[in-house]
């Protein structure tokens, strides 16, 4: 079964943590999550995207 990116930064954006996920993904470790998330930052750090901060 294949865990996408972007369903663990659903899960983390949430709220979830690393051991809520684990807890529904065993096949999973902490560093698969880990090695998705550098994977993701990879990524987005290819493409410009400005978020305009309010308070």
């Amino acid at each position: 079964m294949r865990i996408t990116v972007k369903t663990i930064l659903n899960y983390l954006a949430l709220g979830g943590t690393f051991d809520n996920i684990l807890g529904v993904y065993p096949q999973l470790s902490k560093e698969d999550i880990q090695a998705r998330l550098h994977s993701a930052a990879r990524i987005l750090e290819r493409k410009v995207h400005a978020f305009e901060l309010t308070s």
